[in-house]
């Protein structure tokens, strides 16, 4: 007796506990994460570094120039379609479209551009990432996600 009482007691545990996890297609059905009441506000605008589906930029342009001759052009433009260029003259490297952007892609994660990042560091770390001391010329115009901008333009 006490066997099927067992036996009985632990079919119920698992039938209950099937039934608890269980996962229907309608479980979620009308529901709107913009009704969530925790969410983040870069997952509503997406575009960012947070959300991972961006850089929080949609436009960059880079143009550095060695002893007067190009050495550095680094093209990213986010419109209805994507526009990606990188050469780098110092290394022999000459990309366009998903090469460029595979390229691009480790340089503006390791960089991390926000709209607070001063014209000094910005250039210091884009000198750095290359590894070049002097240059004649430095050219950077990013246009970020939210509207703001930075600008420089440096020429020795």
């Amino acid at each position: 007796m006490k066997k099927i009482l067992l036996f009985g007691t632990l079919f119920m545990v698992v039938a209950l506990m099937l039934g608890a996890c269980g996962n229907k297609k309608g479980d979620t059905q009308g529901t709107d994460p913009s009704e969530d009441s925790v969410q983040n506000m870069d997952d509503q605008g997406g575009g960012t570094m947070n959300t991972g589906d961006g850089y929080g930029f949609n436009n960059f342009d880079l143009e550095i120039e060695v002893d007067g001759k190009e050495a550095i052009q680094a093209t990213y433009k986010m419109d209805k379609e994507l526009t990606a260029i990188y050469i780098n003259q110092l290394t022999g490297v000459d990309l366009k479209d998903e090469k460029a952007m595979s390229e691009l892609d480790t340089f503006f994660k390791e960089l991390l551009l926000t709209k607070d990042t001063s014209k000094k560091d910005a250039t210091d770390e884009i000198l750095k990432w290359y590894g070049i001391d002097s240059f004649t010329k430095f050219d950077l115009d990013v246009d970020f996600d939210d509207g703001n901008e930075l600008d420089i333009e440096e020429v020795k």
